[in-house]
């Protein structure tokens, strides 16, 4: 995990464990392709000629939830598979995903639509009390 160091031009550094998730900046996670229901490719199909496995760092705003249980590998491969509990998890948050997406779009462009109604009626206290 990459968590941020005090002050304003802090720097990301790597730390083995933070006290609660706001204190982490990044954490890097293998990125997994479904297959089926509760079935994850390591190597995604376009990389599998290659045999690449892909990494990101996902920022903390971003981490929704932990695996109840550790997830299995199949024998003789590289795919992975998570437990029932999990699976129903992460099918209901599949199926909500674009929904989720749209939200955060429409809070973002109200926010935005708000600032530049309270700026054009020169209310710019608003402004900042909004950016706050």
């Amino acid at each position: 995990m990459y968590s941020k160091t005090g002050g304003k031009n802090g720097k990301h550094c790597w730390t083995e464990e933070a006290s609660s998730i706001t204190a982490v900046s990044y954490i890097p996670v293998q990125l997994l392709e479904p297959i089926m229901s509760r079935h994850f490719r390591a190597v995604p199909h376009a990389f599998n000629s290659l045999q690449i496995r892909l990494f990101t760092l996902l920022p903390s705003a971003s981490f929704l939830c932990l695996l109840d249980e550790a997830p299995t590998t199949t024998m003789h491969s590289q795919n992975v598979c998570i437990s029932s509990a999990d699976g129903r998890r992460y099918d209901i948050l599949a199926d909500k995903a674009q929904t989720i997406v749209l939200a955060l779009k429409n809070i973002n462009s109200k926010a935005e639509r708000d600032a530049a109604e309270a700026e054009a009626a020169g209310r710019t206290e608003y402004y900042y009390s909004c950016r706050i």
